[in-house]
Formats: structure tokens, sequence, C-alpha cells
């Protein structure tokens, strides 16, 4: 790329908190069972509703936290409602950051399957708490999940579903031999 005498600098993306984590604060919504978790603003660009089928078969609740003053909400509770998993949904509206760190910290997967992203710093966020990070191959996430993180190749729902449970067959093979070689 030639720039000719422009001059050029460059800024590192990054989370401040790296070096200093936020103190986790207890959210007024507490999950009930295993839950994956979202956070943005509630808007189309988002594609939050594109989880919705994941939720089947299962106990996962799904958390999407931040503002929802967008009527994208209603694409949301119309896909929960005809999966039948509408009482498995919490918006929590926006969220304090030691609320946001608690909900890292104790997911079972952090969700962002976004189309439209200029960085995607949730997903930076949720890789620092060591959790599984299930993002969209659009836009800047490839470069910001790298290998990483596991990638929904389309929102297709049959897809999305083999590469979730791909991943947590994974996980959860991981949390056994973990588990077996600290009880030994």
């Amino acid at each position: 790329m030639n720039l000719g005498n422009k001059p050029v600098s460059i800024i590192y993306p990054g989370c401040s908190f790296l070096t200093d984590p936020p103190k986790e604060d207890a959210p007024l919504y507490i999950p009930k069972n295993p839950f994956l978790f979202s956070i943005g603003l509630i808007q189309k660009r988002k594609n939050f509703h594109v989880i919705i089928p994941l939720l089947k078969d299962n106990n996962y609740e799904y958390i999407i936290a931040g503002i929802d003053s967008f009527d994208y909400k209603d694409t949301i509770i119309a896909e929960a409602e005809k999966h039948g998993v509408l009482d498995r949904i919490t918006f929590t509206g926006a969220i304090a950051e030691g609320q946001k760190t608690w909900y890292y910290k104790h997911c079972s997967a952090f969700m962002f399957p976004s189309f439209a992203e200029g960085f995607g710093l949730p997903v930076v966020e949720a890789m620092y708490y060591g959790k599984p990070v299930f993002i969209s191959k659009e836009t800047s996430l490839p470069e910001v999940g790298g290998k990483a993180a596991y990638y929904f190749d389309s929102f297709d729902e049959t897809a999305m579903r083999q590469v979730f449970l791909r991943v947590c067959k994974i996980t959860s093979q991981q949390i056994l031999k973990k588990n077996k070689t600290t009880s030994v």
C-alpha cells in the first residue's frame, strides 16, 4: 500500500482491564442453569436471534446484556417463542463492569454472531476469562478471534448446531478429564 508522504501511526487495540481486571459484582439476575452470554446493543447487526435454536434440547439459558431500545428485541422474542424457549431468555439491559465480569466468569460460552463489527471487544474480554467463544466469520471478528474462537460458517440452524454441539462435547470431555486427574 503506497501512502506517499502521509504519516502513518498504529493504534493497537486491546483491553485496559487485562492488567487490572474489574471487581466481580453479582448481577441482578443470576441464572439457575448453565448459560450462554452475549453483550452489545440489541440491534439487528448483532444477529443474536440466530443463537436461540441452540437452546433446544438442553437446559441452557441465554443472557443478553445491552441497551435494548431497538425494535430488534421483538425479533429475538419471536424466535424464542417459535422454539419454545422464551422462559430461558433474559435481557438485562445495560450492566456495570463488575456485573459484566460476573457474566463472563460464570457463562458456559460467549456468543457473538454479529455480521457487522468494527472490532469486537467483547470477544477479547470473553477470551480473557477463558470461555469458549462462538463468533461469525464476518467483518473483523476472525482477526479478533484468530485460532482461539469457534466459527459459525453460516447462520443456518443445523450448521450452527453442529459447531456448538461439537465444542460442547470437547469441553465436557476436557472437564471430565481434568476432574479425573485432580481427584486421583
